[in-house]
């Protein structure tokens, strides 16, 4: 299995996602304003899938494990920023070992955890596809 990486930080927002236009957005915990997050890294997440797959001799891997091997395509969130709660539904949580992750589906699926899940969540990941 593979675990990709995009490691993010937005200063002090809340981080949630808008189903209606299938986008991340960034609210200020101090003044509540709400904007885009751009670029999106959803969208980022699977343009770096595709490289991999184009790209896939620099890492000695054959079409097979590149492109039939399981990715958790993440976004890690580094603090100040988090995720935003209050706008989660149950449809976006997913349980990866020990932790509740967000799992939002745009060009694949996507997860988003804070970097204190970041051990719990690959260790969860790695286990299930080992079996």
């Amino acid at each position: 299995a593979h675990i990709m990486l995009s490691i993010r930080s937005q200063g002090d927002h809340r981080v949630f996602y808008n189903e209606s236009r299938e986008l991340l957005q960034l609210k200020s915990k101090k003044s509540g304003a709400v904007k885009t997050w751009r670029p999106c890294p959803l969208l980022e997440l699977a343009d770096y899938e595709k490289w991999l797959n184009k790209n896939r001799q620099r890492f000695d891997m054959g079409s097979r494990e590149a492109s039939k091997r399981p990715m958790a395509k993440t976004l890690l969130l580094w603090p100040p920023t988090t995720i935003r709660e209050s706008h989660v539904t149950d449809d976006q949580i997913v349980e990866i070992g020990q932790i509740k992750a967000l799992a939002f589906k745009r060009k694949g699926t996507i997860f988003v955890i804070n970097k204190e899940d970041l051990t719990a969540f690959a260790e969860g990941w790695l286990t299930q596809w080992s079996q």
